[in-house]
């Protein structure tokens, strides 16, 4: 009655507990040669996922193909046969679980196999470092259950640069290839670290406070003279661009891990401060745009280039959205070519404001408190950089992110332009020289030209 033939395997693939795996801390510093223990925790339910299939498909099906078991519900209902054949049941682990009856005969009479599973919620974990040269992790292997959650792992450092843990559980893809349990960076000197991260914030407190000394001068003048129209609307594209840029590189995984890719053992070149710092920009810009609709402004319109060069720009970027969209190109492709944006508005959004204070030969509606904050933002930008590179020596982050160091770059120059325009060309302002030739004589004076005169004649008289 049974076609041996024909036989029918069952494999129950992969009988793989639902553990969550989290790790004590997320981000490990080392040097290299040194080693730092992390406590790792498996939240174990006793759960499994059985995988089924028949190995030929022709005699027999079985349905369904995934079934979730564990103490509650440990049996299920499998089968569709067309002819008569011995279907025999096994799990690849047998440690994690096990599944009875181990054969059965079924047929169109007699259809279905009823299985059950004895899952006992243990585990095999496996880890590593993507990248061995950099660091490694031990021991490679842990079996973890109910009653052995955690235990330790020891992280040793080897080579400068960036790497990260990689688990698995079951010897399967429950955590991606990509993604990091654990993010390792093994740097030169921690004391560079931390000052690397006192540049990050003081960086970002110089450009943050950067925006509100126009803020200020605006509202206490009640007019929005002398400040370029053509400058604010290429800002404020520039920063939604730098926004979109920042958000991506630092908040979406799938970018975060494409980048990796391409740059094996570097870091993010996109910290915290950096979203908080573009995301601000772009909210106080669009305040000192709102300004322009409610203040003075002498008449002043965006002109027929900005709103040429503004089309080109907002075409750009959505041209680029739509492709990532539609998978013609990368996601990370298209939040870099968008960087590229703002790092060209950023060379041309100050070429507006400068000619205007050289045909008006005056800074007067333009902060200058703006630009010295400016200025001291873009070196520690620049510094930071620098000194992340050197100290993980990751050179290609400069490279990664091209905006932030164009940025620096190219606002240091503008920023000593306008300080040579304010400070040294345009010093005395027409506005001062005209009220100092209307200021009254002096007392004395008066008194020398006009009543000492008319003393004198009297006298004659």
């Amino acid at each position: 009655m049974i076609t041996l033939p024909s036989l029918v395997l069952l494999l129950a693939g992969l009988c793989q507990a639902q553990a969550k795996l989290e790790a004590s801390t997320d981000e490990v510093f080392l040097q290299p040669g040194e080693s730092k223990t992390v406590t790792l925790i498996s939240n174990c339910s006793g759960w499994s996922s059985v995988f089924l299939r028949t190995k030929l498909h022709h005699i027999a099906t079985v349905a369904p193909a995934r079934q979730d078991v564990g103490p509650t519900h440990p049996w299920w209902e499998v089968s569709n046969c067309s002819g008569w054949s011995s279907v025999f049941l096994r799990t690849k682990l047998h440690h994690i679980a096990t599944v009875a009856p181990a054969r059965q005969d079924v047929g169109p009479t007699h259809p279905c196999c009823l299985s059950r599973s004895n899952c006992s919620g243990w585990s095999s974990v496996f880890l590593r470092t993507k990248l061995h040269h950099i660091a490694t992790v031990a021991p490679a292997r842990q079996d973890v259950g109910p009653t052995h959650p955690w235990w330790e792992v020891q992280i040793t450092g080897h080579e400068l640069g960036y790497t990260h843990i990689i688990a698995a559980i079951n010897q399967s893809r429950s955590f991606s290839f990509e993604e990091g349990l654990i993010h390792i960076t093994v740097l030169k000197k921690y004391w560079l670290q931390t000052l690397s991260l006192v540049c990050g914030w003081i960086y970002f407190s110089a450009w943050t406070f950067s925006f509100y000394p126009q803020l200020l001068t605006n509202i206490r003048r009640k007019s929005v003279v002398g400040l370029n129209f053509d400058f604010l609307g290429l800002n404020e594209l520039g920063y939604v661009c730098y926004s979109i840029f920042n958000c991506c590189l630092y908040f979406v995984p799938s970018i975060q891990d494409e980048y990796f890719k391409r740059h094996p053992g570097a870091t993010n070149p996109v910290f915290f401060n950096d979203v908080l710092f573009s995301v601000h920009g772009l909210l106080a810009t669009t305040v000192m745009i709102m300004q322009c609709f409610v203040y003075k402004r002498g008449g002043q319109t965006v002109s027929q280039t900005a709103v040429a060069l503004l089309s080109v720009g907002i075409c750009a970027l959505g041209g680029l959205l739509l492709l990532a969209s539609q998978h013609c190109i990368s996601w990370l492709d298209a939040v870099v070519w968008i960087s590229f944006i703002k790092l060209m508005v950023t060379m041309t959004k100050y070429i507006p404001q400068a000619l205007m204070h050289f045909r008006h030969k005056t800074t007067e509606g333009w902060s200058i408190e703006c630009i010295l904050c400016d200025l001291t933002g873009s070196c520690f930008s620049l510094f930071q950089m620098l000194i992340n590179a050197y100290n993980c020596d990751d050179w290609v982050s400069i490279l990664g992110d091209p905006t932030k160091f164009g940025l620096g770059l190219f606002s240091i120059g503008f920023d000593m332009l306008f300080i040579v325009q304010h400070f040294v060309l345009y010093r005395i302002k027409p506005e001062k020289d005209a009220k100092e030739k209307e200021t009254p004589k002096s007392i004395f004076i008066i008194f020398k030209e006009s009543i000492l005169p008319n003393i004198s004649k009297r006298n004659k008289n």
